[in-house]
């Protein structure tokens, strides 16, 4: 009996709340084998029971496939959508304010609350003018979504932040 897996096969494919679920697992768990079943489980969407069924050598190629995935350097991702909301990067960082920074600064190097810096950064986009955008404005309560943002995003704006 056979099934079939979805591999990510780029960073975009994981989001903000896999990452942070399977980091969580990664945390509290000291046996690489249930990690790295976890690892599938959760970026492939595919239940333990049919990791557990998978070939070793597969599963070793999978394991491979997703490690790859988080040792380049993304770009910075300008925009993104969850769903059909659009999210922009703040387009103008040196135009944060106090509260902002603050947040941000807290949060950018805590992935327990990752989300918290990406709702500083990446907000819905309000307006659209050719390479231009506006962003609606900061407000330190949690927009869900950001949740199921892209990973790419979230590790290029680090990047791009400097962390």
């Amino acid at each position: 009996m056979g099934f079939k897996i979805d591999i990510p096969t780029k960073l975009s494919d994981i989001t903000l709340r896999q990452y942070k679920h399977f980091l969580k697992i990664e945390k509290q768990n000291k046996s690489s084998n249930f990690v790295n079943s976890k690892m599938i489980e959760i970026f492939c969407n595919v239940s333990l029971k049919d990791v557990l069924r998978l070939k070793v050598k597969d599963s070793n190629e999978i394991i491979s496939i997703l490690t790859k995935l988080f040792d380049d350097k993304p770009n910075l991702v300008k925009k993104f959508k969850v769903n059909k909301t659009e999210f922009g990067f703040h387009p103008s960082m040196d135009e944060l304010t106090f509260g902002e920074y603050i947040d941000l600064d807290t949060y950018i190097g805590d992935w327990d609350n990752m989300e918290k810096a990406m709702n500083v950064l990446y907000r819905p986009v309000l307006a659209n003018l050719k390479n231009k955008y506006a962003i609606v404005e900061y407000d330190a309560e949690l927009n869900e979504k950001i949740l199921d943002m892209p990973m790419n995003a979230v590790m290029g704006s680090i990047f791009f932040c400097g962390i």
